[in-house]
């Protein structure tokens, strides 16, 4: 039998998210000890790599406006977001045909050889969960870098608009390797070592309430550390305040000369070449214990198919989740958020653990030899159902669970979606003048990021409040359609510029609350999975929202 152990997690302010491998954390008996990341500061610039090419390209609204019309922008956020939908529709299609036909070894295998450099990088998986983590950071790291590539040559290929438009759609597909192959990453990490995921679309599984035991693939290999929820929804719109400051910088105005779009590029390029450098980095440097952890044994929290324990999450050894890989995805969500707070203050200390025995919270807290067992909320009874007899109706039970928070991302997204392509069509009363799309983008950005960065209140952490904010702002669409179709006898730049502020504000906060409550709000056994549909929501939502304002301008604006 394994011998388990707890490790304490150290709070680490949110800024730093160092690892902390300091104690073992689970391990089979002559495992060699864990390997210490503690003093290891993850590569921040790798957020802003994610979508600083995009960023900057999309910032530039009143120079495309001037070039080739109000029009572009819409082709240039069609260009963009269409490649992203391939690669999660070819992972969620494939991914566990290919483990159940060729076993996860060859699967992983034939992936690694055939998708390094290709599209089927999203689809990459590996037998162990650490080993797999540095594979999804190689093909992060191929998706930053052909982004690095595409922001070096940009402003030299500009001027045809075909070719512009094909590089932004490249752009977008290299994006999307990372994010697609990002999305999967939970489904192949145990809840006991990962309780929450973040991607560069913010996207949180198993959440703790107000605190997450974060693995973020963007900060390099294992980031594991205790941040605010609020941090690991930053990453998609990290890149906007540096982009624009750094047009700020270089005094860009609408029009920007060649020089300033040449210095920009080359400057997000650096960036985001930078980043892809901070992750290869962090990979090499912990190559070789990646790989002797990746051969060690690891525990992940399963469930017991005996009725009478039903009620627990046990511990087992790897051996037993390599044949049973895809039962092992429990959340910690529905877990009761007392006990998590507890023992996310106290960091489990000192606990030695052993299955199937049960040991009290006095004995937990003074580090005493015990087992540890997390009872969920509503299986408290010996009488409760077994977990395994539940799962055939998960799809009802996460759809019952998590839809007010979907429905809330869907209209935030969609709405900022349908909006955003229209900024070059908004009249200026002549204060701002042509500088007005550039003026509403920074708006855009600043109160976006403001947004998330606000408290979440406690009455809209709760389904009613959290669609009412999200039922607000789908009403204030209208408005703005309103105001750049009707022929008004005078217009207010600072009307519009305070406008989008309000509406980016909503669409800050609404999408961090509901990335946020979905985990918690699913059902025990599909945390993971709720993550996995809010990023699919996302992806759908931005889509849908492009074709609808594609159909607005060819039958409002056609002739604008």
């Amino acid at each position: 039998m394994a011998q388990i152990y707890t490790s304490k997690l150290h709070s680490l302010q949110p800024s730093l998210l160092l690892l902390d491998f300091g104690t073992p954390v689970v391990r089979d008996a002559g495992c060699p000890p864990d390997f210490n990341f503690r003093s290891e500061q993850p590569p921040v610039l790798a957020q802003i790599a994610f979508t600083a090419g995009w960023t900057a390209i999309s910032s530039l609204i009143g120079y495309y406006k001037a070039l080739y019309g109000p029009h572009m922008l819409l082709h240039l956020n069609l260009a963009y977001f269409l490649p992203s939908l391939p690669p999660l529709i070819l992972q969620s299609v494939w991914d566990a045909k290919l483990d159940g036909k060729y076993g996860i070894a060859k699967a992983a295998t034939v992936r690694l050889c055939l998708g390094m450099w290709t599209l089927l990088l999203s689809m990459c998986t590996f037998l162990s969960d650490v080993l797999m983590s540095y594979v999804h950071l190689c093909t992060l790291s191929a998706g930053l870098g052909g982004s690095a590539v595409i922001c070096a040559i940009y402003p030299f290929y500009e001027a045809s608009r075909t070719i512009l438009l094909l590089l932004v759609s490249l752009l977008g597909l290299c994006n999307s390797i990372a994010f697609s192959t990002s999305y999967q990453i939970v489904t192949h990490f145990g809840t006991s070592n990962s309780v929450a995921l973040t991607t560069g679309k913010g996207v949180q599984l198993g959440l703790v309430p107000e605190s997450l035991q974060c693995f973020c693939i963007l900060h390099g290999i294992a980031v594991v550390g205790t941040v605010d929820a609020r941090e690991c929804t930053m990453r998609f719109v990290a890149s906007g305040p540096v982009v624009v400051l750094a047009e700020a910088a270089l005094r860009m105005g609408p029009r920007p000369s060649y020089t300033q779009q040449l210095l920009l590029f080359q400057l997000v390029a650096a960036l985001t070449l930078a980043g892809w450098i901070a992750a290869m980095l962090l990979l090499f440097k912990w190559w070789t214990q990646l790989q002797s952890k990746a051969s060690n044994s690891e525990t992940l929290i399963e469930d017991t198919t005996d009725p009478s324990h039903s009620s627990q999450y046990s511990f087992v050894s790897a051996t037993e989740h390599h044949s049973r890989h895809h039962s092992t995805l429990l959340g910690h969500n529905a877990l009761d958020e007392e006990r998590l707070l507890e023992q996310s203050s106290s960091g489990l200390d000192g606990s030695e653990t052993s299955l199937g025995s049960s040991g009290s919270r006095d004995e937990m807290e003074r580090g005493h030899q015990s087992s540890f067992s997390l009872e969920s909320m509503g299986s408290r009874t010996p009488s409760a159902p077994s977990l395994l007899a539940l799962r055939p109706s998960w799809p009802q039970a996460l759809a019952h669970g998590i839809w007010p928070a979907a429905l809330a991302l869907f209209l935030s997204v969609s709405t900022s979606i349908l909006i955003f392509p229209f900024f070059p069509y908004v009249p200026t009363s002549g204060y701002f003048g042509d500088a007005l799309p550039q003026v509403l983008f920074g708006a855009r950005v600043i109160s976006d990021v403001t947004g998330r960065l606000l408290p979440r209140l406690p009455f809209f952490n709760t389904k009613s409040g959290l669609l009412s904010l999200a039922l607000a702002k789908a009403i204030m669409t209208p408005i703005f359609f309103l105001y750049i179709s009707s022929a008004m006898s005078t217009y207010n730049d600072w009307a519009a510029v305070l406008y989008i502020t309000l509406f980016w504000l909503l669409s800050g906060y609404v999408n961090n609350c509901a990335y946020v409550m979905a985990p918690r709000w699913a059902p025990q056994t599909s945390a993971a999975k709720a993550g996995g549909i809010m990023a699919l929501i996302f992806q759908a939502s931005s889509l849908l929202a492009l074709l609808v304002a594609f159909w607005i301008e060819h039958s409002q604006f056609a002739d604008v």
